[in-house]
């Protein structure tokens, strides 16, 4: 685990902001949500 956090502090992708995938979907589900209501 140790080898992982190492290689995001050398080489860090800030296209991705989080490790724990849950958050992203907990993320993106509120993001359709906020739109499905502006299209409604």
């Amino acid at each position: 685990m140790g080898q992982v956090f190492n290689a995001l502090i050398i080489e860090p992708d800030w296209e991705s902001e989080f490790i724990d995938g849950r958050y992203v979907k907990a993320h993106h589900r509120s993001v359709e949500t906020e739109m499905l209501k502006k299209v409604a």
